[in-house]
């Protein structure tokens, strides 16, 4: 839960339309500084001197639904897994 005074300075960094996307999306405001963005269009942000520790950086995703796990190929979790056998799959 933010303080009003931290909610309005953050309201005024990114305005009332990123303000309304970052209620809805992580249910938090933040204001920070553009990392990257990866392959899926995810935006990655870094806030070092004005946030808590272990909340200075934060994903802000493409889709809002979005599932990290949506993006593995399917191989990805049979080769982590399981082996490949000429009978099918076995269990390691």
């Amino acid at each position: 839960m933010s303080t009003i005074a931290r909610t309005l300075r953050n309201l005024r960094k990114v305005g009332i339309r990123g303000y309304f996307h970052q209620l809805l999306t992580i249910g938090d405001t933040k204001a920070g500084t553009f990392i990257a963005k990866d392959r899926y269009g995810n935006k990655y942000y870094e806030n070092v001197e004005q946030e808590l520790p272990l909340r200075t950086r934060w994903v802000d995703y493409k889709d809002h639904e979005y599932s990290p796990y949506a993006s593995l190929p399917a191989s990805y979790n049979t080769g982590k897994n399981w082996k490949r056998s000429v009978n099918g799959l076995h269990r390691d």
